[in-house]
């Protein structure tokens, strides 16, 4: 892959999608952990001399559940009659 040519990324973690492109290290740029943007899976910052920057393009389906989405439906029930 050259420098700047960006490529296709899939989370393993989701299936969301990403644009990938790789810029040359730099002493001043910090470094940090970077998570998928749908479920927070971590994803790789550098490959070797680059650093690599994500682009998110299309969403894929988080695998962790949310909290109110199993715990409230539960709460409300169903309707009471009269």
């Amino acid at each position: 892959m050259a420098e700047n040519d960006p490529t296709e990324f899939v989370c393993p973690g989701c299936g969301s999608g990403y644009k990938v492109v790789r810029v040359k290290d730099d002493a001043d740029l910090p470094h940090r952990l970077i998570h998928c943007r749908v479920c927070k899976q971590p994803l790789a910052a550098i490959d070797g001399e680059f650093v690599v920057k994500y682009f998110l393009v299309r969403r894929g389906k988080a695998k962790r559940q949310e909290k109110s989405s199993a715990g409230e439906r539960g709460l409300g029930g169903t309707p009471s009659s009269s």
